[in-house]
């Protein structure tokens, strides 16, 4: 009995089209582009986000000088070096405060006037607020600032707790619109 022969031959050669290799080389050219546009657009991104002009932000309100405060003067009080005024509590009594406001140009400003303990901390009274239209310019103004009953109350609280003395501090914010 003869057992048949098999013949073994090469599997056929496997070879690219032409099309293939063009197909190739555009996809790898594709790909180039999109990774150099992702960091073209990634630079340009973080460029944006933290570039800083040399343009200075818009400030139309000018410094302000040291204000001149004239406290109803009942007494001095030395404390650090410093001279407070001591105030009288029991009658009312009026701060003045003399001012001067300079602005850059004309413009429209929201202001707020608050009395906020200094010594201890704890109390923010706001005494008022408003709108005005200023001109180009240095304004002094004169300011009558009543002492709020609240403030009063407050301090009159801080004696009775043991306090020897209270700081309070008007405080007058400006913002332009």
């Amino acid at each position: 009995m003869t057992i048949p022969a098999f013949e073994y031959s090469e599997p056929p050669c496997v070879t690219q089209r032409k099309n293939d290799d063009k197909t190739t080389r555009k996809f790898k050219r594709l790909a180039w582009l999109s990774t150099g546009l992702t960091f073209l657009c990634m630079a340009l991104i973080i460029y944006a986000l933290f570039h800083r002009p040399d343009e200075k932000p818009w400030e139309p309100l000018g410094p302000y000088p040291t204000q001149i405060v004239d406290p109803p003067n009942d007494a001095l009080l030395e404390k650090n070096g410093q001279s407070f005024p001591v105030i009288d509590l029991s009658e009312s009594k009026t701060v003045t405060v003399i001012g001067t406001k300079c602005y850059k140009e004309p413009v429209r400003v929201s202001g707020t006037v608050t009395w906020q303990s200094k010594n201890p901390i704890g109390l923010t009274h706001l005494a008022g607020s408003g709108v005005a239209d200023v001109s180009k310019g240095c304004l002094t103004q004169t300011f009558m600032n009543d002492i709020p009953e609240a403030v009063i109350q407050w301090a009159e609280k801080q004696f009775a707790a043991g306090k020897e003395y209270v700081t309070v501090a008007i405080v007058g914010t400006e913002i332009a619109e």
